[in-house]
């Protein structure tokens, strides 16, 4: 993703629509993923996924591979402006939020890099359903159709990736390893 996702930005300065819709492609599902987990209510993280992508049209020309990849770029703007818009909404609901009260979030390219690792240990099947639903961001019903598979199958699947994952996840966390 990363190498060609840097030409693409490149391509995004200079308004270029058709890689501004490519690279929204490549890392919506990223980007809202890592909103939903901070900001917990679906249209916040929805509004915030808009506010990206527009910094992204408007200064893709600011990125500077230098300084790390387009993935860790979006992470760091994304989580940054999701705890600001976190202490906006709390403050409306007369909260002060306190540093201590930021979500305990881990990088979340880390996570992702983590999670990707982590799919190899599924089928096949499984890991198509479960990357484009947590990574690309569809619906299951939106996979059902694109896949041309039964809804049902669908969820199996997503049911069965994701209790496979835990299972790794459970193994690995009691430090008995890869099962």
């Amino acid at each position: 993703m990363t190498e060609s996702s840097i030409p693409l930005l490149r391509k995004i300065a200079r308004r270029d629509a058709a890689a501004f819709k490519e690279f929204y492609r490549q890392f919506a599902g990223f980007v809202f993923s890592i909103a939903l987990r901070i900001l917990q209510v679906r249209s916040e993280a929805e509004d915030l996924l808009q506010e990206i992508f527009f910094h992204v049209w408007e200064k893709a020309d600011s990125y500077d591979p230098s300084r790390g990849t387009p993935e860790a770029w979006l992470s760091t703007l994304t989580r940054s402006r999701a705890i600001d818009k976190l202490r906006r909404l709390r403050r409306r609901e007369g909260r002060d939020v306190s540093e201590q009260e930021e979500p305990a979030v881990q990088p979340a390219f880390q996570d992702a890099v983590a999670a990707r690792e982590a799919l190899k240990e599924v089928t096949p099947l499984q890991r198509e359903v479960l990357e484009l639903a947590y990574f690309e961001g569809h619906t299951q019903e939106e996979i059902a159709q694109k896949l041309k598979v039964p809804l049902g199958t669908i969820k199996t699947r997503i049911r069965d990736g994701l209790m496979k994952l835990r299972e790794l996840y459970h193994n690995e966390s009691r430090g008995g390893g890869r099962s």
